[in-house]
């Protein structure tokens, strides 16, 4: 059986700066997420 793994959400070279900060708190950041893939986002 083949699943077909197409692209569905797409995250490139992403940048966060949170409050009055000048330097990002995410630089750069990329993220690919298929169909079918798992992700877990955690913290505080």
């Amino acid at each position: 059986m083949e699943i077909n793994k197409e692209k569905i959400i797409v995250i490139k070279n992403l940048n966060v700066k949170y409050g009055l900060k000048q330097q990002p708190i995410i630089k750069n950041f990329n993220l690919e997420i298929k169909s079918g893939d798992h992700l877990a986002i955690i913290g505080p």
